[in-house]
C-alpha cells in the first residue's frame, strides 16, 4: 500500500498539504527585486553584469530602496 502522506488517491495534494502558493514568485518568473540596504554588493554587481544577477534569481531592473523614515 502506498504511503498515505504522499498518496494522490486520498487527496490531490497528499496528506502533507502542499503549502501556500506565492503568486509572482514562480521558478520561471522574471526574478525577485534587489534591496539596496540588504544587498549593496548585489546592486553593484547587477549594474555591471545583469545576467549574473538573473542567475542568482534576482531581476537587475527591479532595484528597490526604503522610502521615508519611521512610520
Amino acid at each position: 500500500m502506498a504511503n498515505p502522506r504522499y498518496s494522490k488517491i486520498a487527496n490531490s495534494r497528499g496528506a502533507m498539504g502542499g503549502g501556500m502558493m506565492r503568486p509572482g514568485f514562480k521558478k520561471g518568473s522574471n526574478g525577485k527585486p534587489i534591496s539596496k540596504s540588504k544587498n549593496p554588493g548585489l546592486v553593484k554587481l547587477a549594474k555591471k553584469k545583469p545576467e549574473l544577477a538573473k542567475k542568482f534569481g534576482y531581476n537587475a531592473k527591479r532595484i528597490v530602496a526604503k522610502k521615508g523614515g519611521k512610520a
